[in-house]
């Protein structure tokens, strides 16, 4: 998956499009809370989850907001504690429609930002992880395959706060014509 969405990236004319760049208008509150709560529950952690989305039309792939949901929390339970909060909120400024995701967990450096990418894990000598660290990479490409934007704050050892922004086009029951 990670090699297909590198050559989607940097190949501007690459065909067919697949499912991670089929736009289609959305409601993202219902894709949101749908893999919040799974996840949660599959971690036993459904009291930690809060959720507080905003409706509105978002012009995304589904299938790529589904992962980028699903990897952000993944980590964000990964790299937390049980009985931590996990907090996922969304909002709409004047000209983006923006999702954070926060845990109160590990946190991440400065460095450890910088050097996101694939098959790097970090600390791992200090902390059993699974997996091949693809997750934030994954993240950022179907984000920027999506005309959208990924962010990371962080303080090492307290919290992480992953924000993923897009365009925003229109709001819930406007009408958002595509093309």
């Amino acid at each position: 998956m990670y090699t297909e969405l590198q050559l989607l990236l940097h190949t501007p004319n690459c065909k067919p499009l697949t499912l991670w760049q089929q736009q289609r208008y959305l409601n993202p509150t219902p894709i949101i809370t749908s893999v919040a709560f799974s996840k949660a529950k599959k971690a036993n952690r459904q009291a930690d989850l809060t959720v507080n989305c905003v409706d509105t039309n978002l012009l995304v792939s589904e299938k790529s907001l589904q992962k980028i949901v699903d990897e952000v929390l993944d980590n964000a339970f990964k790299f937390s504690e049980p009985g931590t909060p996990i907090q996922i909120r969304t909002q709409i400024t004047a000209h983006h429609w923006m999702l954070n995701v926060r845990d109160q967990g590990r946190g991440m450096t400065a460095e450890q930002i910088a050097h996101i990418g694939a098959y790097m894990q970090f600390e791992r000598q200090y902390y059993e992880q699974q997996g091949v660290g693809l997750g934030l990479t994954l993240v950022r490409l179907l984000t920027h395959l999506n005309q959208g934007e990924f962010a990371i704050e962080s303080t090492p050892h307290q919290e992480t706060t992953v924000i993923v922004m897009f365009p925003q086009t229109a709001r819930l029951g406007e009408s958002a014509s595509c093309g």
